[in-house]
């Protein structure tokens, strides 16, 4: 998880404009401060382990933004809503960029020790960002290994967005009562990224009571 930081934290520098080495190093050095500064055991062992991370990150940033870090950005690591009703929810895509033909292309950056596509595709986050959206022409499915750089492109399922953001809402109506939310606005308010119920996405082919494997994964990460 470190090490996929600071790459998103590169390539977000990029299209940002910033200095990209600077941002992978910046996500390193927090995280050994925080190290330092909380007491951990093996500190300086786990510290070791950081840079040899930040190494790799910067590697892999690298021998990315040739490839596939195009386009001209739009948003970058922005957090976009979408009102249907009295429902509000939100997400934060990586990236969201006008390819050389115009179009809106969403992209999503996945880092991993093996680049299985498909695996990531049977998710439904991009299809939920792209509904969030809502004129998102392409999705970009970037998986970025240390060995491999590869990229999935198609367009965004609507069928799926719409699904996810409607089981979503549901489940904010069900839980917004509970303190580890402690919602202090009227509406429903839900970020994707990082959110506990993010597996649930990968239930979406998989059978079974959606309903029910979401309300378990938000129990288990809880």
């Amino acid at each position: 998880m470190l090490r996929g930081s600071m790459v998103h934290a590169g390539v977000a520098a990029h299209y940002r404009g910033g200095d990209v080495a600077q941002a992978v190093t910046q996500v390193a050095a927090e995280y050994s401060r925080g190290l330092v500064q909380g007491k951990v055991a093996d500190a300086l062992t786990l510290m070791g382990q950081v840079k040899k991370l930040e190494g790799a990150a910067l590697s892999m940033v690298q021998r990315y933004l040739p490839l596939y870090g195009t386009g001209t950005p739009l948003l970058v690591e922005t957090t976009i809503t979408k009102v249907e009703g009295p429902r509000l929810l939100g997400g934060t895509p990586d990236a969201i960029v006008l390819d050389a033909a115009g179009r809106k292309v969403l992209k999503e950056l996945k880092t991993s020790d093996y680049g299985d596509l498909q695996a990531y595709n049977i998710t439904g986050q991009a299809d939920y960002y792209a509904y969030l959206a809502g004129d998102i022409a392409l999705i970009n499915i970037d998986v970025i290994t240390p060995n491999l750089v590869t990229q999935l492109e198609r367009p965004p399922r609507a069928d799926r967005g719409s699904y996810l953001y409607n089981q979503l809402a549901l489940l904010a109506v069900k839980y917004e009562q509970e303190a580890m939310f402690a919602l202090n606005s009227p509406h429903y308010s839900w970020k994707c990224a990082r959110c506990p119920f993010f597996e649930a996405c990968k239930t979406y082919d998989m059978g079974g009571d959606q309903e029910d494997l979401l309300a378990q994964t938000h129990c288990l990460e809880a």
